[in-house]
């Protein structure tokens, strides 16, 4: 298995939002770190992804999945970048 680095990009930020609105109100500072971690590893890996996609090729890269996630309405988890027409 490659590693998830899509996921990280899409889900890393999610992991903040959810931890932020549990922390106190009077740390703002706390807040803004716990914001700045959150969002580091999905800035991480697109600056990866910026400088590892291989322009002259096509079709889908990076790609994760497909992979059952709601198995009984045939729901699948696939993720990949395929670029920008020109």
């Amino acid at each position: 298995m490659r590693f998830p680095i899509l996921t990280i990009m899409t889900f890393s930020p999610l992991i903040g939002a959810v931890i932020i609105p549990f922390l106190p109100k009077a740390r703002d500072a706390l807040v803004k770190w716990v914001a700045l971690l959150a969002t580091f590893p999905a800035l991480a890996c697109a600056v990866w992804v910026f400088y590892a996609f291989q322009r002259g090729v096509g079709g889908m890269q990076f790609v994760e999945g497909p992979f059952d996630w709601i198995a009984s309405y045939h729901v699948q988890y696939y993720l990949g970048i395929d670029g920008l027409s020109r």
